[in-house]
């Protein structure tokens, strides 16, 4: 009886671990967020949009940032908040209605599009906790799961005896 409740006791553990991540990941951080820039040129795939602005209506800091952008493979980042454009808004993947960072900027005859957002970024314990701890519990429970079975079940893993 006592071998039975051990293997109970395993399974329900094994599960237990097995099931972590629903359970995990625990947010150990705040969340870092970015604020990104990008640039693109606009075609027939650009959302509906109010009239462009025209690139010399930009501020001064949108002009640069519109230009880095611009020349950036995939646009640029910031980490610091007051670096923002302001009049632009900055929103989460969360946020409803992705055009809401999108303004049409007419530069030297071209409509592009000027997108941006915030991304946030995953702290270094969180990305640890999901590549190492989640693993190593998920084995665990695997492990307890199959010794529950063996000690629930009554089975034995060394030759049996044979008496001469």
């Amino acid at each position: 009886m006592q071998r039975l409740l051990r293997g109970i006791g395993l399974l329900l553990l094994g599960v237990g671990l097995m099931a972590n991540p629903l359970y995990l990941p625990i947010g150990i951080t705040e969340v870092d967020e970015t604020y990104l820039h990008t640039v693109h040129e606009a075609d027939a795939t650009t959302p509906e949009y109010d009239p462009s602005v025209a690139y010399t209506d930009l501020s001064a800091a949108a002009q640069e940032a519109f230009d880095r952008a611009r020349n950036a493979e995939a646009g640029y980042g910031v980490d610091d908040s007051g670096e923002r454009l302001r009049g632009f808004s900055y929103p989460t993947p969360t946020d409803a209605g992705p055009e809401a960072s999108l303004t049409v900027v007419t530069h030297e005859g071209t409509d592009y599009e000027f997108w941006t957002r915030t991304a946030e970024r995953e702290g270094s314990l969180l990305l640890l906790q999901r590549g190492l701890v989640q693993p190593g519990l998920f084995l665990g429970g695997l492990f307890a799961l199959v010794g529950g079975a063996i000690q629930a079940g009554g089975i034995t893993l060394s030759k049996p005896r044979v008496n001469r």
